[in-house]
């Protein structure tokens, strides 16, 4: 059985940079390793995705899409900081 990170509910709104665009989108929720992005755009998989917010800048790859929704798989897993301002909660230190 393979292992999913846990998926966590987001109402941010992230930039993202693919095949030439820049669109600012939803962000539907985020894990550890990935996410899934309300992009109203199929993208084949494998093709590289840049997503930036206030402060991160991140680098993946995406994983499935629809012409609704789009899931990306991230090059490097985020902290616990990275993934509460994403999914715009405030841990508890």
């Amino acid at each position: 059985m393979q292992y999913r990170s846990r998926r966590i509910p987001s109402n941010a709104d992230v930039t993202v940079v693919i095949c030439g665009l820049q669109l600012t989108i939803p962000l539907i929720d985020v894990s550890e390793t990935g996410m899934k992005l309300a992009l109203a755009y199929e993208f084949p998989p494998d093709t590289a995705i840049t997503i930036q917010s206030a402060r991160l800048h991140l680098h993946g790859v995406v994983s499935w899409s629809t012409q609704f929704e789009t899931g990306v798989r991230l090059l490097q897993p985020l902290g616990k900081a990275d993934l509460g301002e994403l999914a715009q909660i405030a841990w508890a230190a």
